[in-house]
């Protein structure tokens, strides 16, 4: 299996699985044949976002990310295949992905399918779980180490979840920009090591992997590279 999940969008087809794309996607799953049965509510709406990196914690551009999921019932449905869909991750390695949650069937928690193929690499193929969910325990497919970071906005659901691919590179740096001394306010394009700390939001960060900052990777939005102190 290629890549690592994690320590954590230009669409071209679709960036939502709530209608089917044209035509089958890749990854498809074999489940019960069985097609959603009507409009899920609006407190099962989901948006998943994040970022890819390579092992240099630089971003990837046009890593095509293909997801696929049961419907709000535990069903897959390999008719019109819909909840499946793919997209590309933008110049910054940025996806966001509008779903709903899906439902539960015997056996298996809570769970999203996903492969992640950068370009020219092997494909990683692997889930997304959620936290909090009482079959975590008792799914012997669960990996606490692919558990999103979800919460409750409003009546939907937001997860952000990071991927760290089998990609060699050289990390970004600035040798112009350093950290501010003694931990200042997270700032964008600065070079930050491991173990240097921020505030950000009136909250603590300590850095986990050096790199260089960039808009859209606030500390709370990037846990592979931050961890609030």
């Amino acid at each position: 299996m290629e890549g690592t999940h994690r320590t954590r969008p230009n669409a071209t087809l679709v960036n939502s699985l709530l209608h089917p794309p044209a035509g089958r996607p890749q990854g498809g799953h074999r489940g019960r044949r069985e097609r959603p049965r009507g409009r899920a509510p609006r407190r099962w709406a989901l948006t998943v976002s994040g970022y890819v990196f390579g092992l240099a914690c630089q971003p990837l551009a046009s890593v095509l990310l293909d997801f696929w999921q049961a419907d709000r019932n535990g069903a897959y449905d390999n008719i019109t295949y819909n909840f499946r869909g793919h997209q590309y991750t933008n110049a910054q390695g940025a996806f966001r992905l509008t779903t709903i949650v899906p439902g539960l069937y015997p056996g298996r928690t809570r769970h999203i399918h996903v492969k992640a193929q950068a370009p020219g690499r092997p494909v990683l193929t692997t889930q997304l779980y959620f936290p909090g969910e009482p079959r975590n325990n008792t799914d012997t497919i669960f990996d606490p180490a692919l558990l999103m970071n979800a919460r409750t906005v409003g009546t939907g659901r937001e997860a952000t979840f990071d991927f760290v691919l089998n990609v060699p590179g050289v990390p970004p740096t600035d040798p112009t920009t350093s950290p501010p001394p003694g931990g200042g306010i997270w700032q964008v394009g600065v070079t930050y090591q491991a173990g240097d700390q921020v505030t950000y939001g009136g909250a603590t960060y300590r850095c986990l992997q050096g790199h260089l900052s960039q808009a859209g990777w606030e500390p709370p939005n990037v846990p592979a590279l931050w961890q609030r102190a």
